[in-house]
């Protein structure tokens, strides 16, 4: 009896086993058999399930944000008030600091919803954008519209800033009015709670035939025009656009 009561029968529930299946002993070669296959069978569902996690939230993080000129400002005007000594250092803003602006991002900007990657990436697209343009407007003959922050160049010299610096030519018809606000950001020095720039007579710069790759920027002393004159402008641009 006592060996009866460690006895399986086949049935409904003994994965396999069939009908007319001989009764398996536990401890069995053929009981272990089975146990050892359940539990394959368990592990690989729970490996599909872990991938299939990933899987989604990699599509999550590669999926571009939709990003608006609103959003751009925010964005900037977050790192502003995290540009101190206390959150940003000479590899840029610590892990604190983004923590932060990300979370602040969105209490400010309730109907998006972006990942801290995201959110980071906008930052170093900016600032490459930024030096691309101030690299173009040292360029013998290219002009500067403070009112529309647009440069303006004749058709002959952009040809040679698109060769130059292939994505700028979608800047030919669109405004960038956060220039002088990154600006402050990556040319200014730091200080307790603010960035500082000198106002002195921009230097004389050589004709450049390639952008810089490098991350940081060398100092530029410029005296800058108020921000808040050229974004009315950028703003009725995105409605326009839309």
């Amino acid at each position: 009896m006592a060996t009866k009561g460690r006895q399986l029968k086949a049935g409904k529930g003994s994965p396999g086993l069939t009908a007319g299946s001989p009764m398996v002993t536990k401890g069995s070669p053929r009981f272990g058999s089975i146990v050892s296959k359940a539990s394959q069978s368990r592990q690989l569902k729970a490996t599909q399930v872990s991938s299939t996690k990933k899987a989604n939230k990699a599509n999550q993080e590669s999926k571009r944000a939709s990003w608006n000129s609103l959003l751009e400002k925010s964005l900037v005007d977050l790192l502003h008030e995290h540009n101190t000594i206390h959150y940003r250092g000479q590899n840029g803003w610590s892990s604190e600091a983004w923590n932060k602006i990300v979370k602040e991002f969105h209490q400010k900007n309730t109907y998006v919803s972006y990942t801290k990657s995201q959110i980071q990436e906008k930052e170093k697209e900016l600032k490459r954008e930024y030096r691309m343009l101030k690299e173009a407007r040292m360029q013998s003959g290219v002009g500067w519209n403070d009112t529309r922050s647009m440069i303006e160049a004749e058709d002959a010299l952009w040809d040679n800033l698109v060769i130059s610096f292939p994505k700028i030519k979608r800047f030919k018809t669109k405004s960038f009015p956060l220039f002088d606000a990154l600006g402050e950001l990556y040319d200014g020095q730091i200080a307790e709670g603010t960035y500082n720039v000198n106002s002195t007579q921009p230097p004389k710069y050589p004709d450049l035939t390639q952008a810089d790759d490098g991350d940081e920027l060398s100092h530029t002393e410029r005296e800058f025009p108020r921000f808040e004159e050229t974004w009315a402008y950028n703003v009725e641009q995105d409605a326009d656009l839309t």
